[in-house]
């Protein structure tokens, strides 16, 4: 009796997309006005770009997230070539996002990337040190880091 729960677990995977099973984050494009599905995806997905005019919201999307956005609406589809494009973008690299926030990269990556920008056009691009963040001036804190402007 206390294996009833497998067939029920197969079933429940079997039954998810095969999006669902990829670890990579994919494009989404919902086509709604509804304002409080926006609202919704938003609080959830942290950024989206919405187009008023053609009723259409895009966000990245993690597979997780996927489920959950195909229990509020059923007009959704994957923008394969964006998502193609996304995944171009990070290939090859680990990004080390910010826990539940898969979008926005760490200080350390995003200051590497300056570094890199840097490197490849030496004749456009510089960084200035405009100060240290807060923990970095405070005794006893983390590290801290210095902060930046790419120009």
């Amino acid at each position: 009796m206390r294996f009833h729960w497998i067939p029920a677990l197969l079933l429940t995977l079997a039954a998810l997309p095969a999006s669902a099973a990829s670890p990579s984050p994919e494009v989404v494009v919902v086509q709604t006005r509804d304002q409080a599905l926006i609202q919704r995806m938003a609080d959830r997905l942290g950024h989206l770009r919405v187009d008023r005019k053609k009723g259409t919201v895009m966000a990245e999307i993690e597979p997780e997230d996927l489920v959950w956005l195909r229990t509020q609406t059923a007009d959704l589809a994957i923008d394969k070539d964006a998502t193609a494009a996304l995944q171009q973008q990070t290939s090859g690299r680990a990004l080390k996002s910010i826990p539940g926030f898969s979008c926005y990269r760490t200080v350390e990556e995003t200051l590497s990337s300056i570094d890199n920008l840097i490197a490849a056009h030496p004749n456009l691009a510089s960084k200035i040190d405009i100060g240290d963040t807060w923990e970095k001036v405070t005794a006893g804190g983390d590290p801290g880091y210095d902060l930046v402007v790419l120009s």
